[in-house]
């Protein structure tokens, strides 16, 4: 079995959950948008990530087991002292 690196970016926003996943290996981007699910995020991630997954031709269960997650601001709070606000 050859090993597929990716990487993958999502944005949690108060409307839209937005994905990129890039395929290093054949040199492919994919993107995504998802409306978010407010009472629980990690709905619209899942799904999201599930299926850019699929696009890529990865299966998700086989490559969410291995994914790790990286946290950052929400964009409201880290562009706040950007326009001035907060």
């Amino acid at each position: 079995m050859t090993l597929k690196r990716i990487r993958v970016g999502i944005d949690v926003g108060g409307t839209f959950t937005d994905f990129v996943l890039v395929d290093e290996l054949r040199d492919l981007i994919y993107t995504g948008k998802r409306l978010t699910t407010s009472h629980d995020p990690s709905e619209a991630i899942f799904a999201g990530l599930a299926r850019l997954l699929r696009e890529a031709g990865t299966d998700p269960d086989h490559c969410i087991a291995w994914c790790t997650a990286r946290r950052s601001l929400p964009t409201r709070s880290s562009s706040a002292p950007a326009r001035g606000s907060g």
